[in-house]
């Protein structure tokens, strides 16, 4: 088992017990986190624009209805993945970067721009 499948597997594992939601959730999550970077330019982004973002994208991506869900209850899920994901070996191993400025902060394809 890679360091991937052990982080899916832990962000899959909440996402389930957390409603039974679907595991489609925690590549969603690991995508969403990856690419924080581009969506947002901030140098030092705060622990909680982390979340809001998780959440946010979590909310776009939901394969099913929002309407159905109890409130507040994707905004506890991302919470939850975002502890996981800040304190991911696979993450901070060059698999990712958990600041979304790193080497997987950027979209495949996108070079590196050095800062003059």
């Amino acid at each position: 088992m890679t360091d991937q499948d052990g982080l899916r597997d832990k962000l899959q594992s909440i996402a389930e017990d957390e409603a039974g939601f679907a595991p489609e959730l925690a590549d969603l999550a690991i995508r969403r986190w990856r690419s924080f970077g581009r969506r947002h330019k901030t140098r030092h982004p705060s622990h909680e624009l982390r979340v809001r973002d998780l959440a946010k994208g979590l909310k776009q991506g939901y394969p099913g209805e929002l309407i159905f869900l109890p409130p507040g209850v994707l905004e506890r899920v991302a919470e939850q993945f975002a502890e996981v994901l800040r304190s991911s070996a696979f993450l901070s191993a060059g698999g990712g970067s958990l600041d979304g400025n790193g080497p997987a902060g950027r979209g495949l394809g996108q070079a590196a721009v050095e800062e003059p």
